[in-house]
């Protein structure tokens, strides 16, 4: 009996979900005939050294977005047809390599068109129906997002109109969800015996990294999908084309308890609309998301969840007043202390954060060629192999926040601060070790104006000694 063909496309910057493949790779290929297909665009230089002392199908180092790199696999090794089913991985989930070959053996156990693990508890992800569900082996549904999936052969095939002029993924997972399920008539499946961790990144940041043009791209790119689907707009389809439940393996308990949770949530649907209508959903989520440090005391705790909460308030109702900085409170109120006029700021922070510190400051840096700040090279390169680059501060909170930091501990003043935002993430968990040991830290812990998962979270402050 012949092995079933699988192939794994990688575009990633994240060293160590690289060592997960690597790790899985010899028990995968005793169960599978298995090729992978390896962009990788990180600045650990060893890790492409060492990926590149395997005999992988394609190996390039090389950012590029995720669709982009799987269509041109696609056309340029023709593989919609060498293989039996593909394993599409986001760039910053983790899963061990134990669960990746349980996941693709039952993908293929079940005759799968489209599945993914289910999410851990401390994930982050807007489809709530993704989360692990305990006593439950797997639930059909008829729709997963595109964050670690497998997809049949078939299912590749009927999807590459879609791939083919897509980017970022945004839209795409609805295009697959809907051809599985309509076309197929073999519903997506999430595997609660199997999961996978997907780190919380703010919505803050991910809104100000899209650039008008890509935006105004991936609207037009759902839109497509949606009229191919005969929804009227883009909009309609995300409304209309809701998640629910289909099937439930497990114990009768769960089932019963499924079936029953998925009909009032059903159910109350005009309601959710009618709450988001008025901007205040994330209230919901206060009491969920609550989280603070064990230094707390508990008037300190009252008087920021009444700040949080009227500051919430304001974004939506007083926007075109309401010019309070993104950074967490207790951040905020350090940077009023510590910043002087004369200082040099390196940023790599939301524009609104932006503008607060360039208010503070004579001059301030940053790579991304804003208009707001004071000073606008447009090549990080150039602001770091300049030697008589130096700066007072550094804060850094956006998705290249490692990069940066490792390239800003050399520029920083004596006395000078480096700022890791969102410390309390998963993926920056290795940053301590990248900070020289006299260096003393400060580790600052409260809301921010935008904060709802989590509504506490933690900012990580070093200060250059001799």
């Amino acid at each position: 009996m012949r092995k079933l063909k699988v192939a794994i496309l990688v575009s990633t910057n994240n060293s160590k979900q690289v060592k997960t493949f690597l790790e899985s790779k010899k028990n995968l290929e005793q169960l599978f005939d298995i090729d992978f297909y390896f962009s990788y665009y990180g600045e650990d230089s060893e890790i492409f050294d060492e990926l590149s002392q395997f005999q992988f199908k394609f190996l390039q180092k090389r950012k590029i977005f995720k669709l982009v790199f799987y269509n041109q696999i696609v056309n340029d090794h023709k593989i919609a047809d060498l293989y039996d089913g593909f394993i599409f991985p986001d760039d910053d989930i983790v899963i061990s390599a134990e669960d990746l070959s349980l996941f693709i053996t039952q993908s293929f156990k079940l005759n799968l068109d489209y599945a993914q693990p289910s999410l851990d508890s401390n994930s982050e992800t807007y489809w709530k129906h993704l989360y692990h569900k305990k006593n439950t082996e797997f639930q059909r549904t008829n729709f997963i997002e595109i964050q670690f999936y497998f997809l049949s052969a078939r299912l590749l095939k009927l999807s590459l109109p879609f791939l083919s002029k897509g980017k970022t993924g945004f839209g795409y997972d609805y295009a697959l969800s809907l051809l599985a399920t309509r076309d197929l008539k073999n519903p997506p499946v999430v595997f609660h015996n199997i999961q996978m961790h997907h780190p919380y990144r703010p919505l803050v940041n991910s809104v100000v990294r899209k650039t008008n043009e890509l935006s105004e791209f991936n609207q037009n790119y759902l839109n497509e999908i949606a009229s191919s689907f005969n929804f009227q707009n883009g909009v309609s389809l995300c409304r209309r084309y809701t998640p629910m439940i289909i099937y439930t393996k497990g114990s009768v308990y769960s089932k019963i308890t499924s079936v029953i949770l998925t009909n009032i949530i059903r159910r109350f649907v005009p309601i959710k609309r009618i709450i988001r209508k008025f901007k205040l959903y994330e209230l919901k989520n206060l009491f969920r998301y609550y989280r603070y440090d064990k230094n707390f005391s508990p008037v300190k705790t009252f008087l920021l969840l009444c700040r949080w909460i009227i500051d919430l308030n304001s974004r939506y109702l007083f926007s075109s007043i309401n010019k309070s900085p993104l950074f967490m409170y207790d951040l905020t109120l350090f940077l009023q202390n510590n910043l002087k006029h004369n200082h040099k700021v390196f940023l790599d922070v939301p524009k609104k954060s932006a503008i607060f510190v360039a208010s503070l400051v004579q001059e301030t840096v940053n790579p991304l060629n804003e208009s707001y700040l004071v000073k606008m090279p447009n090549d990080d390169n150039k602001i770091f192999k300049d030697e008589t680059q130096e700066f007072d501060f550094a804060i850094l909170e956006g998705k290249e926040r490692l990069k940066y930091l490792r390239h800003s501990i050399p520029k920083i003043k004596q006395g000078g601060f480096l700022i890791l935002v969102d410390s309390h993430l998963y993926e920056f968990q290795e940053a301590s070790e990248l900070i020289p040991s006299n260096w003393t830290l400060t580790e600052l812990v409260s809301p921010a104006p935008s904060s709802i998962h989590p509504l506490f979270k933690k900012v990580k402050i070093w200060q250059k000694r001799s």
